[in-house]
């Protein structure tokens, strides 16, 4: 009756993993919580290029990102804030003329 459980974790080999960001949430009511009502839950896919080691620190970094997003008032996003605002910095950086050669750190865009 309900869908995927928001953090499933399923690991396709030693340098792919799947993880739901997006699904079924417990300990909010009485029943399972989902948030989107009938869209279904997408997994993100997970590519390791380098180290080793389990996923289950990543996936926990990338839950935790995907609640940070103080500027929307829903449990979570389906995708990490870093994601989410990259497109919206890339949006705004094009429209500057001159932004000059100054690094900013990320989370002041956020």
């Amino acid at each position: 009756m309900y869908p995927v459980t928001r953090g499933t974790l399923i690991g396709l080999g030693p340098f792919d993993a799947l993880l739901w960001t997006h699904g079924a949430v417990s300990n909010i009511s009485n029943r399972p919580y989902f948030q989107g009502s009938r869209s279904t839950p997408r997994p993100i896919r997970l590519v390791r290029h380098a180290g080793h080691g389990s996923w289950d620190g990543v996936a926990s970094a990338i839950l935790g990102l995907s609640k940070m997003d103080w500027n929307n008032d829903a449990l979570y996003n389906p995708l990490p804030v870093t994601l989410e605002y990259a497109k919206v910095l890339a949006r705004v950086v094009k429209r500057i003329d001159k932004l000059g050669t100054t690094p900013y750190q990320f989370r002041f865009f956020m």
